[in-house]
């Protein structure tokens, strides 16, 4: 599914704060996280780097996921979107993972490096807005 480039801006330039995942396990037990790493590659695919998160355990039981971006600096200005996610590829070693893993050691440190465990590539299966236009 192709994403309206304003849905890809909104996520690409985001604080951290303004974008989480959700997930589920097998079983339904849901979790929701900030996700700093979680960027679209291109208008129809978004990828993340992750340590041995709680969304990974998930990710690799249930492919399914939802990312929620958000702007504006009150409700009343609230704006964003849910963008629903299927997992493609989850990488846990190798040239592409070593490659990411020292992009991450220059960017935020070699600590966030050793952790790293998986690059997560997600298909868009479906894009909604955070509010539904009033009728």
């Amino acid at each position: 599914m192709e994403v309206d480039k304003d849905v890809v801006r909104m996520a690409n330039e985001r604080d951290v704060s303004r974008g989480v995942i959700a997930t589920a396990d097998t079983g339904g037990k849901p979790d929701v996280a900030y996700f700093g790493s979680l960027r679209f590659t291109d208008t129809s695919t978004m990828q993340m780097v992750t340590g041995p998160t709680r969304t990974l355990t998930n990710l690799k039981a249930n492919p399914h996921a939802v990312f929620m971006v958000s702007e504006g600096k009150d409700f009343q200005e609230l704006s964003g979107w849910r963008v629903h996610l299927e997992v493609r590829a989850m990488i846990e070693s190798g040239d592409l993972f070593e490659k990411a893993r020292a992009e991450v050691a220059k960017r935020v440190g070699d600590e966030a490096a050793r952790t790293m465990k998986a690059i997560v590539t997600f298909d868009v299966a479906d894009v909604r807005p955070l509010r539904e236009p009033r009728k």
